[in-house]
Order: structure tokens, then sequence, then C-alpha cells
């Protein structure tokens, strides 16, 4: 398989909200979120936009403080963390003010499950945002949407919002297309869009099952006559 990013509608729909995010007047307020269950392509395509916006990428822990969160981010920002807390801001704020650069927080769930110090440590990110206006962009699961709701404070600079959806069988199409080496008829690729609910991490399993099976018969093209009754080995597809 060409281990290629296929534009679908989840990443254009993400590329376009990164891309009012860094263009917008400097007055608006600048944060977004990204959500959706797991294997839906988030992080996949978080990185290819995060390469394509020169990004800063951040994945958060379950052992975070706000101290630990801003030795990270210094590190990520190619910074030396010195001082306390207050300096560590301000060495972020400095080089985020100076690069300009956009800042992507993987597993921002992590943030908001940490009882201990999950009000610091978005305290700490608002400052961040507000000091530096750089846009700071949340990548969670599909929980973390109505979490944040309840954050007023944090909710209402959000201006950017990007569910991302199952693949629909536009997308499947073009997923095989542009990634498969052979061919798959619209009959099988049907089967397995339905069977995967639309993941993306499933599609291209069950994708590659179908190139190994047609590449071990000579068979430039695999459609479910072809297939028969053979299992897609690719796991459960997740809740809608």
């Amino acid at each position: 398989m060409n281990h290629k990013i296929v534009l679908v509608k989840n990443i254009m729909r993400l590329s376009a909200a990164a891309d009012a995010l860094i263009n917008r007047p400097t007055e608006m307020d600048g944060m977004g979120l990204i959500w959706g269950p797991t294997g839906y392509g988030k992080t996949t395509a978080a990185c290819w936009l995060i390469n394509r916006v020169d990004g800063y990428y951040l994945r958060a822990r379950s052992t975070w403080s706000p101290t630990t969160m801003l030795h990270q981010l210094c590190k990520e920002l190619l910074l030396e963390p010195r001082g306390n807390r207050d300096s560590l801001v301000d060495m972020v704020v400095r080089q985020l003010l100076e690069t300009g650069r956009p800042l992507f927080i993987d597993e921002a769930d992590y943030l908001l499950d940490n009882k201990r110090h999950r009000d610091e440590m978005l305290n700490v990110l608002r400052d961040i945002h507000d000091l530096s206006r750089a846009p700071i962009i949340l990548i969670g699961m599909r929980e973390i949407e109505v979490k944040i709701r309840r954050m007023d404070q944090l909710d209402g600079r959000i201006t950017q919002r990007v569910v991302f959806e199952p693949t629909d069988y536009e997308d499947t199409r073009r997923l095989a297309d542009e990634t498969c080496d052979i061919t798959v008829a619209d009959d099988l690729l049907r089967t397995l869009h339905q069977q995967s609910g639309g993941s993306v991490r499933l599609l291209k399993a069950g994708l590659y099952q179908v190139e190994l099976f047609g590449k071990a018969r000579n068979l430039e093209r695999v459609s479910l006559a072809e297939w028969g009754n053979e299992a897609f080995r690719i796991g459960r597809a997740p809740r809608a």
C-alpha cells in the first residue's frame, strides 16, 4: 500500500479551521478543538496539518502538573526550562510571539481529567493564549467537547471546532484508489465500508488485506465474487 495522506473531508475541514485561526484578526480569540472517536484519523490528520503550518506538537500525559506541562512545552519549543512557573510562562509566551507558530496539544483529555491539577493547567494555557495570541488547538476524544462546554472561560475562547465524522463511501473510494496497489471493486469496498463503521484505521487494515489477497492470486482487481466469504480481520467498528 502507498502510505500517503489522502485529503478526505475530515482533513479538509481541519485544514480550513486551522487557516481561519492562523489568519484571524489578533483581537479575536484563537483556540481550536478537534474531537472524535479513536480510529477516525485525528492524530494522523493533525500531524499532516502540523507539518503544513509548521506548528508545535505536544502530547499531554495523565501524570502532568502545571510545572511538568510547562517543562515539556519548553522542550518542544527548544527552550531550556529555567525558574519558577511564572518565568516558564514568560519563556513560552515570548517564543510563541517571536515565531507566530500555532501549538497543538494531543490527548488533551488528560488535562481535563486531571482532578488535582486541571484548573491550574487550563489557567496556564489560557494565560499562554491570551498573552501570545498564538493559536492553540486541543485534540481529544468524543467526550472532550462536552467537558469543555462546562468551562465557560475556556469554552468562550474556542472559535473553531472540528468533529471527526465517520468516513463516507466517497472518501472510502478515494482511500482505496490512492493507497491500494490493486483495484477494489465497488461491491467489495461497500462491504468493507459497512463493516468498518467509517473508521479510517479499520478501512486501511481491510484494504491491506484485500491487497495481499489480490497479489497472492495475481489479480489486478478484486471484487466480492473473488473475495467470497472471507472475513475482514479488522476488529470492531467504533460507536457512531
